[in-house]
């Protein structure tokens, strides 16, 4: 282990050095406490629970695995070295001279300060410390945290940029909400889910679809005439690949299943790859072919920025009622094409 595999919380390096000191350390502290029981095939086993400063921040071996952080990883190093400095200050990490002059142990005090929610910045200030918390305030979400503590504790809310450059890795595919305008729709979405409510205002067991945005229950008239298609939604399907398996199913007998929201919105999910993590999460499992979409270890997916999607084919030559091809676009868009059973 040594300071590159800070990538593995932190993936953007400029994220990792807004963020202060205190909250460095507590990054380095919970990278130690992550590997305790590994074994680093540069830096050898390290369940003994001692790291060595000079290994972890050894850049020797750049020659044979370049750093994952590329030109910024000196000034990542220069800001964990720092933090070190901090945590042993602190009492949250402890010289253990018997394997060397440099190497250290994690304290209580540090397995503690780990998950305290005195980690970030502002922590020591009265008044923070006596405002009610949730204990996040500040820290660096990483997947790890998001594992440890929930899908359900963390809700992104995008108030400037784009869904793409603002979340963090580690919440795509997460329930967000889009509040750069002030939307109301928007607002009432998030406590319709914050109270496990339906957009009509029923109570809903299920969570929303991920980054998806409620159309405003007062524009939807589920028992009116048929509404014309918008043309964006006949747009996007027809710049989709006609590819060798779509061919194949439409020269026989098929199955052509097209979902649409009422309103068109360009943006219902954050981006394609959201498509696809709802599709892997929320698809219907049932016997045979009866799966809506089919969702096998043979499925092969795919996302596109234009169109904007995320699209699976499932091709089993020796089933052909069990091939099929669907295309979930950011519109929220589905459209599904397979063979009739015989």
């Amino acid at each position: 282990m040594n300071s590159a595999d800070m990538v593995n919380l932190v993936p953007d390096p400029d994220d990792l050095l807004t963020v202060s000191v205190p909250e460095q350390g507590r990054l380095i502290l919970r990278l130690m406490t992550l590997v305790d029981n590994q074994t680093n095939e540069l830096t050898g086993p390290t369940k003994s629970g001692r790291f060595s400063y000079h290994n972890f921040f050894n850049r020797g071996n750049d020659f044979a695995a370049p750093p994952k952080y590329g030109d910024k990883q000196p000034l990542v190093d220069e800001a964990l070295m720092e933090a070190w400095a901090w945590l042993a200050g602190q009492g949250h990490l402890a010289r253990d001279p018997g394997p060397g002059p440099d190497w250290y142990f994690v304290t209580k005090g540090g397995r503690a300060f780990i998950t305290s929610a005195a980690a970030h910045p502002t922590s020591g200030s009265p008044e923070v410390q006596s405002r009610p918390s949730a204990g996040y305030e500040g820290h660096i979400i990483t997947a790890e945290m998001v594992t440890e503590k929930g899908r359900g504790k963390f809700i992104p809310i995008l108030r400037q940029g784009n869904w793409d450059t603002a979340i963090p890795t580690a919440l795509t595919g997460i329930f967000g909400v889009d509040l750069r305008s002030d939307s109301p729709t928007e607002y009432q979405k998030l406590v319709n889910h914050l109270k496990g409510m339906t957009p009509t205002g029923t109570r809903s067991s299920a969570a929303s679809a991920p980054h998806s945005v409620v159309a405003d229950p007062r524009t939807t008239t589920p028992h009116g005439p048929a509404q014309t298609e918008d043309g964006r939604y006949f747009r996007e399907r027809r710049d989709l690949p006609e590819t060798e398996l779509v061919q194949r199913i439409w020269q026989r007998p098929h199955w052509r299943i097209l979902v649409q929201p009422h309103e068109y919105l360009p943006g219902h999910f954050r981006a394609p790859a959201d498509c696809e993590v709802f599709v892997k999460s929320d698809y219907v499992t049932a016997f045979g072919n009866e799966s809506l979409p089919i969702i096998a270890p043979g499925t092969s997916f795919y996302t596109s920025a234009s169109p904007a999607c995320a699209r699976g084919e499932t091709d089993y030559a020796e089933f052909p009622a069990l091939c099929e091809a669907w295309t979930l676009f950011q519109s929220a868009q589905f459209v599904l094409s397979r063979p009739l059973s015989h």
